[in-house]
């Protein structure tokens, strides 16, 4: 097994660990246990918890924008390409229910974890604005950070809510989703307006 074989296969039991026992309820050995390595073949690759957390969280968090950028590129209309994606954000929690536990779950017990959960989330929201602008023409990229964070927010409360409630189907929730927020999106942001610059505050690059 490569090195890069090996690492994957960590990642995959650290992400079902996560999912059933929360970042506090997870050790190490339990870590290397289930991904039937030794634990200084563990550290060989990651030198803490926290590493491996952040690495599954970035690699479930990646995986989704991935799919986003595919979804902005493809010749159709703002409209259409705004219910593709709900449609693959929601598809991704029903195929994915451990990787999706993992991301929408803040590891509140944790402070560092949590710190890490955080920056983790900043970085998706700055994903999600970026591809708004397919779909959303806002004159300054502080308007396309606040609907980014509204729609991402949104869609997680929605996804945990699903949970309780699977009785609804796939394409009813997308429903709910683009009639409440799809057609302002493809809309214009409204009329143009005097606003200081916008500088990326030193929290969100952290």
């Amino acid at each position: 097994m490569s090195a890069a074989e090996r690492r994957e296969r960590i990642l995959r039991a650290a992400l079902e660990m996560f999912a059933r026992g929360g970042y506090a309820g997870v050790s190490m050995n339990e870590i290397a246990s289930a991904a039937g390595v030794t634990k200084p073949v563990l550290y060989d690759h990651f030198p803490s918890k926290l590493e491996i957390y952040v690495a599954v969280l970035e690699s479930v968090r990646d995986e989704l924008l991935a799919q986003g950028v595919a979804i902005a590129r493809q010749p159709a209309s703002p409209a259409q390409r705004f219910r593709a994606a709900v449609e693959a954000f929601f598809s991704y929690v029903q195929q994915q229910p451990e990787a999706a536990r993992v991301l929408l779950k803040e590891p509140q017990s944790d402070p560092s974890a949590a710190k890490l959960w955080r920056k983790v989330q900043r970085g998706a929201s700055r994903g999600i604005a970026a591809l708004l602008a397919a779909v959303w023409q806002a004159r300054e990229p502080r308007m396309q950070l606040a609907a980014a964070e509204f729609i991402k927010s949104g869609l997680h409360a929605l996804a945990e809510w699903w949970v309780a409630h699977p009785e609804l189907d796939l394409t009813s929730l997308v429903d709910v989703v683009v009639g409440l927020i799809g057609t302002g999106l493809t809309l214009p942001a409204g009329p143009p307006a005097v606003r200081p610059a916008y500088t990326t505050p030193a929290s969100e690059t952290r």
